[in-house]
C-alpha cells in the first residue's frame, strides 16, 4: 500500500513539474501566421486589384479622391499609403478603408510599392 501511495505521489509531482514548464504566449497561441508571397509590388500588378476590390466603390470616377487610375493614385500616393498602412495614426486622416482596413498581405503590398519607388 505504501509503495502505491509513494508512486502516485511521485507521478503527481512529476506531472505538476512538467505542467509548470508550459509557457503560455498569447500571441503565439491565438495568432494566425501570415505568409505573404509578394516580394515586389507595382501599381498594375498588385495595387490596382486591391484598390478595385476595396476602394473604387467609394472612390471611383466622379468621387474624390478618384482612385481608379494610376495617374490619380500616383498624385496622392503618400497619403494613400499612410492611411492604408498606418491607419488611424496617420496624420493626414483616418484609416482606409474605414470599415476594417485591409488584410496584412494587402497592406504589405502598399508598403512594398512605397519601398520600390511607387512603380506603375
Amino acid at each position: 500500500m505504501r509503495a502505491t501511495a509513494t508512486t502516485t505521489f511521485l507521478l503527481f509531482v512529476t506531472l505538476v513539474s512538467f505542467h509548470s514548464c508550459y509557457y503560455d504566449n498569447e500571441a503565439y497561441l491565438y495568432s494566425t501566421p501570415v505568409s505573404c508571397t509578394d516580394t515586389t509590388s507595382t501599381y498594375t500588378a498588385r495595387l490596382a486589384p486591391i484598390l478595385n476590390n476595396n476602394c473604387v466603390s467609394c472612390h471611383g470616377a466622379g468621387e474624390f479622391p478618384n482612385l481608379s487610375s494610376f495617374q490619380d493614385v500616383n498624385t496622392l500616393k503618400e497619403e494613400i499609403v499612410c492611411r492604408v498602412v498606418e491607419g488611424n495614426s496617420c496624420s493626414s486622416g483616418a484609416q482606409m478603408p474605414p470599415s476594417a482596413g485591409l488584410n496584412t498581405c494587402d497592406i504589405q503590398g502598399f508598403t512594398l510599392w512605397q519601398q520600390n519607388g511607387y512603380q506603375e
